[in-house]
């Protein structure tokens, strides 16, 4: 029912059960949901920081999901992604509208400068011309004078949809990609040292947080290591090319005392329409 959760991660638990005239089986699995404060999720791909050698071209890759139902009927409304950055005397830092989400910037550029890109996305009523609803995602570019891996962390497992909301009671699977391609073939190529911050804490080495089994440009975050409700850098450096990442995740909060009603309660594969109905209750 609309309207009727509070925010916040919620676990559904799915339990089938095969009944024959010799055994019964019972089996279960879990799905996860999130209930967000905003119907306009986006993200940049490639994290919060990246470096760019000054000959090549700044590639923008933009993902953005809405929530349909809120926003009825889809076909009169407008979606506008406004790009600027913090440089006016440059031509593509000035405001820049466009209908598409990606975007290329042609190079060369300056060498050693930073550019903090500001994307802007809004909803728009055609009817009405009026704004029903916007977000902003931020990404700082670096130029450099050097040829460097262009690397990008990407979140594999519990990332919470495109807004990088993870459930810290379950493991965060993240990967390195360079110039936004599997480097799995190539990693004796490149040695890559991981380490995440806490908010405004110091930078700390990844060991305490890791699970064991993983190395290299995969990193894998135990359970119930992360705080609840807090914000996560996770850095990833190639010390052989002195290029490095960062990927900016946040730990959702759970909700408190959530009952929730399946019905039927049981039901057959493929013929079944469960309705799940969960309620938040005050403490």
């Amino acid at each position: 029912e609309a309207e009727s959760l509070e925010y916040g991660i919620y676990k559904v638990k799915l339990t089938v059960t095969a009944l024959s005239r010799v055994y019964v089986s019972p089996s279960s699995a879990y799905c996860y949901f999130e209930v967000v404060n905003t119907p306009i999720q986006t993200f940049i791909l490639g994290g919060s920081i990246r470096h760019i050698y000054y000959k090549r071209n700044i590639d923008f890759k933009v993902v953005t999901s809405i929530v349909p139902d809120r926003y009825e009927p889809s076909n009169k409304l407008r979606i506008t992604y406004t790009w600027r950055c913090n440089d006016i005397n440059e031509y593509f830092c000035r405001p820049l509208q466009y209908s598409k989400t990606n975007r290329v910037i042609i190079g060369p550029f300056k060498p050693m400068k930073t550019y903090n890109f500001t994307l802007k996305i809004v909803i728009v009523d055609k009817s009405s011309n009026m704004i029903i609803d916007q977000n902003f995602e931020y990404q700082a570019v670096s130029i450099i004078n050097v040829p460097e891996p262009d690397l990008t962390i990407i979140c594999l497992v519990n990332c919470g949809g495109t807004i990088f909301k993870s459930n810290p009671q379950e493991i965060v699977h993240l990967q390195v990609l360079l110039d936004f391609k599997n480097i799995q073939l190539e990693a004796e190529r490149h040695q890559f040292h991981w380490s995440f911050q806490l908010e405004d804490s110091k930078i700390e080495d990844i060991d305490n947080i890791k699970q064991s089994n993983t190395s290299g440009n995969m990193l894998t975050v135990k359970k119930d290591v992360l705080l609840e409700n807090k914000t996560y850098d996770f850095i990833v450096a190639d010390i052989l090319k002195s290029s490095s990442s960062k990927l900016v995740l946040q730990t959702c909060t759970f909700p408190r005392n959530v009952s929730c009603v399946v019905v039927p309660n049981t039901g057959f594969a493929g013929e079944t329409f469960f309705n799940i109905n969960c309620t938040y209750q005050e403490s």
